[in-house]
């Protein structure tokens, strides 16, 4: 009988700021956006003081500051170090995994011998121990059922953090029971209404539906969720990533702006980002669209989201061809006018392998870039933005993302490393 089990960091981005701070340990804290604008991760403190995921800052700052909040910007970088070191721990302790997100990983438990809750509490204390990240597992035989099993070991005051559904299949219907229909993994708010429309509630109402009314209300998409909740396989472990279908980089401006030169200033910075990610994959794009918006909050402002595209021929990783189209795009798509806008992006699209790009009549697969392999080198070297296109915006550029409550990169560079300092024993004669 197969056997799977999801770990899940709890409240990723707050435990991995509190792995290199204990002073933040109970103590409530609040990660906001990458422009300080809104809630993105709370502690269990600060959830039980009623701030919601997606809180704008604003509306949330005075109860933070009565109730001794410690508010701080999302550090991306640490955070999605820590999830590669996560995952690389797991490999090493687990026979195959899954990445499934930046703070979840399945693991494939078929054939494990010895009893499974013990071995997942294993791994769950190895990861506290060797991360200082604090997580919980579920397993069942299942992913669908892993995951329903995750989310009752985090809610559950008993189950210390394992609830072991594959181990004990006579606890499943009682799981079931206990699971709204709404929060099974693959049931999104519209399908949930439809289900409650007519009197489907938990996980076991809607798995013991007739097929034909899962088909009529979900499609096939519904009838793989029920199959996974009665036991059947329709999710394998992908161990190996599908290839991405696109790549974006975006960011909040630290402060609105209509400037056209300091917008496209932003781009150049984007498109840089994009390209080092792109190759970093082998992967090559096919188009590129830039888009500009204002700030969808501000009802009192005008209101105008942009985006334009352009097309590569052939395909490229070169970031100087990937900013060529972009500047393209932007200058063909602006209008001016009395907008202000608080946010842009770039998005890559039509990606593809780069050993899968076959010539034409009329072009032919670019070779890799000499520049583009030395750039991303003295980057990987001395650190990202060491050395890229163009003008990223100074520290008074108004397209400058706001993070004003940033911590350390303890994992990304020399100077910020943590350094630990102890006081030398004292002798015997001392």
């Amino acid at each position: 009988m197969t056997a799977y089990a999801l770990l899940d960091i709890n409240n990723m981005f707050v435990s991995c700021e509190r792995a290199f701070d204990p002073m933040l340990e109970r103590v409530p804290v609040l990660v906001l956006s990458s422009n300080d604008g809104c809630a993105i991760a709370r502690s269990q403190e600060v959830k039980d003081l009623g701030v919601k995921m997606g809180d704008p800052y604003f509306k949330v700052a005075r109860l933070c500051e009565d109730n001794g909040v410690v508010c701080m910007s999302s550090n991306f970088s640490l955070y999605c170090s820590m999830s590669m070191r996560l995952v690389a721990e797991l490999r090493d302790l687990c026979p195959a995994v899954e990445q499934y997100s930046i703070d979840e990983v399945y693991i494939d438990l078929t054939g494990m011998p010895g009893g499974l809750d013990e071995y997942c509490r294993g791994v769950r204390k190895a990861i506290r121990r060797r991360l200082g990240l604090p997580n919980c597992v579920g397993t069942g035989a299942t992913k669908t059922l892993a995951k329903l099993a995750n989310r009752l070991a985090k809610k559950s005051k008993t189950a210390d953090g394992v609830v072991d559904l594959a181990g004990h299949p006579a606890w499943t219907q009682q799981a079931l029971e206990r699971t709204q229909a709404a929060d099974v993994w693959g049931i999104g708010p519209a399908s949930a209404a439809k289900l409650l429309a007519i009197g489907v509630r938990s996980a076991k109402d809607f798995a013991g539906l007739p097929d034909s009314e899962i088909r009529r209300l979900m499609g096939v998409p519904g009838l793989r969720v029920a199959g996974e909740l009665r036991g059947q396989v329709c999710h394998t472990l992908e161990t190996i990533p599908e290839p991405r279908q696109s790549l974006m980089v975006s960011r909040s401006f630290g402060e609105p702006t209509g400037s056209r030169d300091a917008i496209k200033q932003a781009i150049v910075g984007y498109v840089a980002s994009a390209g080092e990610k792109l190759r970093r994959e082998a992967m090559v794009a096919g188009a590129v669209t830039v888009f500009w918006e204002t700030p969808r909050f501000r009802k009192d402002l005008p209101q105008r989201n942009a985006s334009s595209t352009a097309r590569l021929h052939p395909a490229s990783s070169d970031s100087l061809r990937l900013l060529q189209a972009a500047l393209k795009a932007f200058d063909g798509g602006w209008v001016d006018g009395p907008w202000t806008y608080a946010k842009a992006g770039v998005m890559l699209t039509d990606l593809c392998m780069a050993s899968a790009v076959s010539g034409d009549l009329f072009s032919v697969p670019e070779p890799p870039s000499a520049l583009m392999g030395a750039i991303d080198r003295i980057n990987a070297r001395w650190g990202r933005g060491s050395l890229t296109l163009g003008h990223r915006g100074g520290p008074g550029s108004p397209c400058k993302p706001r993070a004003e409550r940033l911590s350390p990169d303890w994992l990304g560079s020399w100077d910020q490393i943590p350094v630990a300092k102890a006081k030398p024993p004292k002798s015997a004669h001392g």
